[in-house]
C-alpha cells in the first residue's frame, strides 16, 4: 500500500468532461508526509470560485469563474490548481481532517474550510426519512425515528466501509462584501 500511496501522490490525471461545463482537470494532492491513519481511497471533490466577472461593479451577476488560481491544504497534503477544478482528496474515514482552499480572484484572496462527512450515513438517513407520504405528526415522528435509527446503525461502522466525502467547495466573492476588505 505504501508503494501505491507514493506512486499516486503528485500525479496529474487526464482531463474529464463535465456535462455542459468546461473541461475540468482532475488534480491529485501531493503528500508532504504519510499519515498513520488507514487510507481507504480518494474522493473526487469539485472546487469552484463563485464571483461577479468584474468585482468593481456594484451590480453584477455572480456565477462560477474559470481559471482562478487556488491552493488546497490538508493535514499532510496540498494541491495547486485552477477553477473549476476536481481534486482527489484522501479518504481516511472518520479520521479525515478539514481542508482549506485559498483562491485569489482579481487581486482579492479568500479562503474556505471544508469538513469531510459520512456520506453513507447521510444517504441512509435521507432514504429513511425522505419521500414520506404521511404528513401527520405521527408520520413525521416515525420518519424521524427511522432516520435516527438508520443513522445510528450506519454510524457504528468505522472499519472503512462507510464512504466519507468532502462537499463541493465554493469560494464565494460578492462585490459589495469585497470592497470593504
Amino acid at each position: 500500500m505504501k508503494n501505491a500511496f507514493l506512486l499516486l501522490s503528485g500525479i496529474a490525471l487526464s482531463a474529464c468532461v463535465s456535462s455542459g461545463g468546461p473541461r475540468q482537470a482532475v488534480t491529485e494532492v501531493t503528500f508532504s508526509s504519510q499519515s498513520s491513519n488507514a487510507l481507504f481511497g480518494y474522493d473526487e471533490t469539485l472546487v469552484q470560485v463563485v464571483a461577479p466577472r468584474d468585482m468593481s461593479k456594484v451590480i453584477s451577476i455572480i456565477e462560477p469563474q474559470s481559471g482562478v488560481p487556488c491552493q488546497l491544504q490538508g493535514a499532510n497534503f496540498s494541491a495547486s490548481f485552477r477553477t473549476p477544478g476536481k481534486v482527489l482528496l484522501p479518504d481516511y474515514g472518520n479520521l479525515s481532517q478539514p481542508v482549506k482552499v485559498t483562491c485569489t480572484y482579481q487581486g482579492i484572496t479568500r479562503s474556505v474550510t471544508a469538513n469531510a462527512f459520512d456520506a453513507t450515513r447521510a444517504e441512509a438517513v435521507a432514504n429513511a426519512t425522505g419521500d414520506q407520504e404521511d404528513t401527520t405528526l405521527g408520520g413525521a415522528l416515525s420518519g424521524a425515528l427511522a432516520g435516527a435509527l438508520a443513522g445510528a446503525v450506519v454510524g457504528r461502522d468505522r472499519k472503512g466501509q462507510n464512504d466519507w466525502k468532502y462537499p463541493t467547495i465554493s469560494v464565494n466573492y460578492q462585490s459589495m462584501e469585497t470592497r470593504n476588505r
